[in-house]
């Protein structure tokens, strides 16, 4: 996201700040034992899942070749844009953060490299289309958030749980809509990818906070790898609004085959929820052809990532 603001529609209605907190454990473990847990974790769950049967899911379309188009290399992350995704990408060493009492969790992280890629199809989006790789061990020593999720997305992976991978570094806001699920390989690694929008309170679903996320491990679990994308689809209002009736602001027309959203009698309106399931339903129904940037070829991307 982009982290100068999380410029969110609330309709007339009070912003719930998430109620999970990130504070520093009270005791640190050492580095390298958190490297070695990890991976220790990542080999055992693998282990105990191949003694199970293995459940029918989604997998994504393996490419037998690397994608044609622009190579990056930077440090130790080599990866190809496909052709038609991108025009290039800007590398950057994002600095440590340290928690301090009173800052938000969200920020807490150790130094990492991100990469910032300039989409070919531009379209209106409250998301930076970037490429973090993040030191798996640093970061949970540092934050509570990632401590608990990156063995939660180990666990998900053994288990062939694809559904509710919530994006790090976090976002200040829950998740609402999490679609077209699959697991994705890379060189040296496994992750999971979905179509997600995560809001702070109830509010129509449009594309500029749609987003294709990849949240992602290295195997030999030293380097936790997260890639956001913005997405669009043609069935969903483009621009956030006000859906309060009483709003000055006039309400975009929904487009063909789009769903409109439901006047809300309070702030936990059952038809919420039943508006996101709907919306949830149409876009796993959507093909991922549809998808602006097409689905496949941000998998091509998270295919032809290679950290040395």
């Amino acid at each position: 996201m982009k982290r100068n603001s999380l410029t969110l529609i609330l309709a007339g209605l009070t912003i719930i700040a998430l109620a999970c907190g990130g504070t520093v454990p009270a005791t640190q473990p050492d580095q390298t034992e958190l490297e070695t847990m990890v991976a220790a974790t990542l080999q055992t769950h693998t282990q105990e899942a191949a003694s199970i049967p293995t459940p029918q899911v989604q997998e994504a379309e393996d490419t037998a070749t690397q994608p044609n188009g622009i190579p990056i290399a930077f440090q130790n992350v080599n990866f190809i844009i496909p052709e038609g995704l991108a025009t290039g990408a800007q590398s950057e060493i994002v600095p440590r953060n340290e928690y301090v009492e009173g800052d938000p969790f969200w920020s807490v992280a150790p130094e990492y490299t991100r990469f910032l890629l300039t989409q070919t199809d531009s379209f209106p989006s409250n998301f930076d289309f970037e490429i973090n790789i993040i030191p798996a061990g640093e970061y949970m020593q540092m934050s509570e958030v990632a401590a608990e999720r990156i063995p939660l997305l180990q666990q998900k992976l053994a288990d062939n749980d694809l559904t509710r991978v919530t994006v790090l570094p976090p976002f200040n806001a829950g998740l609402v809509i999490d679609t077209q699920n699959a697991r994705v390989d890379f060189p040296n690694g496994s992750g999971i990818r979905a179509v997600q929008q995560y809001h702070q309170a109830p509010v129509p679903i449009t594309n500029d906070f749609l987003i294709y996320s990849f949240q992602g491990i290295t195997s030999d679990g030293k380097y936790y790898v997260s890639v956001i994308a913005p997405i669009r689809v043609p069935f969903l209002v483009d621009m956030s609004y006000n859906p309060d009736p009483s709003s000055t602001t006039p309400t975009p027309v929904v487009p063909e085959g789009g769903l409109i959203f439901p006047t809300l009698t309070g702030f936990n309106d059952p038809q919420v929820a039943q508006y996101n399931e709907a919306i949830t339903n149409k876009l796993n129904q959507t093909p991922a052809d549809q998808f602006s940037p097409p689905i496949s070829l941000l998998d091509a991307l998270i295919q032809s990532i290679l950290i040395q």
